[in-house]
C-alpha cells in the first residue's frame, strides 16, 4: 500500500545521504534520528509517546519512531501531568518525546 511512510522509506533507501528534514539551519536524515532513538534502547514492538505541538518536525520524529519498529503513540499537549502519566503507564511507553504546551498547566480547564 502506498502511503507517506512508504514514500519516506523509499526516499531514504534511494537517497541515504540527502536531508529528510530541513528547518532553518537544521539538516537531518531519517537514519540519524532513528539511530538516536535506537540508542535510547528502543526495541521493535515497544512504544514511544509523542506529545508535540503543531510543528514541522512532528511528522519527521513520528516516522523516525516508526522506522525503529516502535509504536508511536500521539498524546495531546493539552493533557495534564496526571493524564499523561496514565497514558504512559497504560501503553508501557519506554520513551516520551515532548514539546512544551502553549497553555501553562495552571490555566488549563478540567
Amino acid at each position: 500500500m502506498l502511503n507517506l511512510a512508504v514514500l519516506n522509506k523509499e526516499g531514504n533507501r534511494r537517497y541515504p545521504k540527502c536531508d529528510a528534514f530541513v528547518l532553518h539551519d537544521q539538516h537531518l536524515r531519517f537514519d540519524q534520528a532513528a539511530k538516536a532513538i535506537v540508542e535510547q534502547d528502543r526495541r521493535p514492538g515497544g512504544c514511544a509517546a509523542l506529545s508535540c505541538s503543531n510543528l514541522p518536525f512532528y511528522n519527521f520524529v513520528n516516522f523516525c519512531i516508526l522506522k525503529t519498529g516502535t509504536l508511536a503513540l500521539p498524546i495531546s499537549i493539552l493533557l495534564k501531568r496526571r493524564e499523561v502519566a496514565y497514558h504512559l503507564t497504560d501503553c508501557e511507553a519506554s520513551l516520551c518525546l515532548r514539546t512544551r504546551s502553549p497553555v501553562p498547566a495552571n490555566q488549563r480547564k478540567g
